[in-house]
């Protein structure tokens, strides 16, 4: 009875101490579970996380063999399956992470000799992306021999269109186990563009964004397929972009492909009269709105101030009658009052400083209804705070120098 006391004593205090990342004194505690019979399996991917993490060098050398054979001896013997194939992917996920491809592969080949993969899921999931990975860089090999040489290789060929084959079968089969996983979707669009199937690659992406509206990897899988496979339906490639900048308000991904498609309309007709804004335009307002939010979420971004400051100088210079309209919107007037506060802005760096300055003094002298208000007296604000006169001056020259001929 007082060993079975001990021993919970010992893997609850072990289990506390991991959670509180306190790594060094947990360690003084792995040997005490490791002398433990029956072996706590599901305390070995902590306990292979913290011997990593002590000594690299001494895990794959003397432990990591000891581990690989405990795992696979207990997957024959063990009533315990599922922790057992817990454990052994959790020892090939390390060996990924250290991209030791070709010993996991043939760790991984004799681990599932005479086995059906389909019963080891988590398992097969590891096998299909670990053949993916190897004959991805096989892939990129072939085609830089291709570029140097410019003679193909039919045995070469033939065998990379054999082995995608096989991948391909993998990582579906992998999918219909865990069809919300994006890691394995992603190599298996890769797989079946490369055998030119392209229109079932379209479907499967179609399939599951439907089925997982709220995955936003699923979005930007698509877009880039839209992009490369679709590039005239415009439509659906604004419609989800959009979707994933809802999904994911910083998404540079959506930011900037938007702000391309933007650029790269009749934008310049959006002034006259007889325009109509549809579902097809991205409009100046939503880019603008598009700027606004993604500030509001990460205002320490300083390129995006940047391009923030060098739309509106653009528009102002050329479309000034759009600008006038947004800039008197609650929308414009909310960002004023939330972005914008000396006694905070006036520590910032100078190259923020400007370009916030600039931003504040455009949205500001834009608006007709601004009160008043000096597109200076925010700047002025920091300045004095500020109390340096070099850092003073050089803002002041930027705004003379970038602005003048706005005025």
């Amino acid at each position: 009875m007082q060993s079975n006391n001990n021993e919970q004593y010992i893997i609850q205090t072990f289990t506390e101490l991991t959670h509180q990342h306190r790594n060094e004194e947990a360690i003084l505690f792995i040997g005490d579970i490791l002398k433990q019979i029956p072996l706590k399996i599901y305390l070995l991917p902590n306990i292979i996380t913290l011997l990593l993490q002590k000594d690299s060098e001494l895990y794959n050398n003397e432990l990591k063999p000891f581990f690989f054979y405990t795992g696979v001896f207990l997957s024959k013997t063990s009533t315990l399956k599922e922790t057992v194939h817990q454990f052994m992917y959790y020892l090939f996920s390390n060996d990924i992470y250290e991209r030791n491809y070709k010993e996991l592969l043939l760790r991984y080949e004799k681990f599932i000799v005479g086995k059906e993969e389909k019963q080891y899921p988590l398992l097969m999931v590891f096998g299909s992306i670990l053949h993916f990975m190897n004959w991805e860089e096989e892939c990129k090999v072939y085609k830089q021999s291709l570029k140097e040489r410019n003679i193909k290789n039919k045995s070469i060929e033939e065998r990379l269109e054999k082995n995608a084959l096989s991948i391909e079968y993998k990582l579906n089969t992998s999918l219909s186990f865990f069809p919300n996983l994006e890691f394995i979707l992603k190599p298996l669009l890769k797989v079946m563009i490369y055998l030119e199937k392209i229109e079932e690659s379209y479907i499967l992406l179609l399939s599951f964004v439907n089925q997982y509206p709220l995955n936003p990897i699923g979005y930007i899988l698509l877009g880039s397929y839209l992009i490369e496979h679709k590039s005239s339906d415009r439509d659906k490639i604004i419609h989800c972009y959009r979707t994933l900048i809802n999904l994911d308000p910083i998404s540079n991904n959506a930011f900037s492909v938007l702000l391309q498609l933007y650029y790269s309309t009749n934008g310049s007709r959006e002034e006259d009269d007889d325009f109509i804004i549809s579902e097809n335009i991205i409009s100046f307002e939503e880019i603008f709105k598009l700027y606004t939010n993604r500030l509001s979420i990460t205002p320490d971004d300083l390129e995006i101030w940047k391009l923030f400051y060098y739309f509106l100088k653009d528009n102002i210079a050329n479309r000034k009658k759009l600008v006038t309209k947004v800039t008197s919107s609650f929308q414009c007037k909310s960002f004023l009052a939330t972005s914008f506060n000396d006694f905070l802005d006036y520590q910032l760096s100078l190259s923020m400083l400007k370009f916030k300055a600039g931003v504040f003094y455009l949205l500001v002298t834009a608006n007709p209804d601004s009160d008043g208000n000096n597109g200076l007296n925010y700047i002025n604000q920091c300045l004095n705070k500020r109390k340096n006169f070099q850092i003073s001056l050089l803002v002041l020259e930027f705004l003379e120098s970038e602005l003048q001929g706005l005025k």
